[in-house]
């Protein structure tokens, strides 16, 4: 067996571990879907803030399922974040695991009473 030069030894190294990180978030992220579409349910959710920095942006949002309130972030283009902040959306998320969700910020929903089913009050 070949020994591997430790001059090769960081830099491979540091490229496993990339491709290792790489790989468990694409695989989280399959999983993750797959639990939302096995397990849909769609409701409303509502833009709580909006973060933008040179490389992400991003906007928080937060749902209630049974009582219980959830949040996630969307990561969106900086020429549109700010035209979210405290409005209401689409959202499906998994009711086996309610945490996994994905928000729909093409779907804006203006309808109060919807808005009060999914269990926020209008301010």
């Amino acid at each position: 067996m070949k020994k591997i030069n430790k001059k090769h030894f960081l830099p491979l190294t540091a490229l496993f571990l990339f491709i290792a990180l790489f790989s468990f978030g694409r695989i989280k992220d399959f999983f993750e879907v797959r639990n939302i579409e096995d397990n849909k349910y769609t409701s409303l959710a509502r833009i709580t803030k909006t973060v933008s920095k040179r490389m992400s942006n991003k906007v928080y949002y937060q749902y209630i399922y049974k009582g219980h309130t959830f949040s996630n972030y969307e990561e969106v283009k900086k020429d549109r974040i700010n035209r979210y902040i405290n409005r209401y959306y689409e959202i499906d998320f998994s009711t086996q695991k309610p945490g996994y969700s994905r928000i729909h910020l093409d779907r804006e929903v203006t309808d109060t009473l919807k808005i009060k089913e999914a269990g926020f009050s209008i301010e």
